[in-house]
């Protein structure tokens, strides 16, 4: 999947999607799907299932029932590359979770150098301008303050979700 992807048709297809904990069903049925280059936002309340979505989409979750498929593979173990599939699709979740000893553009670039095994130098380049577009670029020697943390759009997740070679699936809350 990595690097091969089809770039066309459909991106990301969800058809009949369940999740339960115990009797508890948290998704009930959820069937939708997505272009490629196309961004989708979750919304809904709290403990409507959201988060619960987002992670059974990336296998974090295993859903009870129904299909997922990513760039026209079915995403189950045995199936596809579960740590592969992982490397293209990038989420951002409402709780910011930064290493607070790491710079902001540290954390930003963490991703990429980490999961794509970027060079520390382009993933620092990529990291920067992803920081200077949102206009939130600190000085390369701020720590990561609860400020930051706030006014970002969520440290290394930012750089997951906005690279170019990524395919990202964002979930967002309303905030009350």
């Amino acid at each position: 999947m990595a690097g091969g992807m089809m770039s066309q048709g459909k991106l990301l297809v969800v058809d009949d999607l369940h999740k339960s904990f115990g009797s508890l069903e948290v998704i009930k049925g959820v069937s939708f799907d997505m272009d490629f280059k196309e961004r989708l936002v979750l919304m809904g309340p709290s403990g409507s299932g959201k988060s619960t979505l987002v992670r059974c989409i990336n296998w974090i979750e295993p859903p009870s029932a129904g299909r997922i498929t990513f760039d026209g593979k079915l995403v189950e173990p045995g199936k596809c590359d579960i740590r592969r599939l992982r490397e293209d699709i990038g989420m951002v979740f409402q709780q910011f979770n930064v290493f607070p000893h790491l710079t902001a553009l540290q954390n930003v670039a963490l991703g990429p150098i980490v999961v794509k095994k970027a060079a520390r130098k382009a993933a620092e380049v990529e990291a920067m301008e992803l920081l200077v577009k949102r206009s939130v670029a600190p000085r390369r020697s701020q720590a990561c303050s609860d400020e930051w943390r706030r006014t970002t759009a969520g440290g290394h997740s930012a750089c997951a979700c906005h690279a170019p070679e990524a395919h990202a699936v964002r979930r967002a809350d309303v905030l009350h």
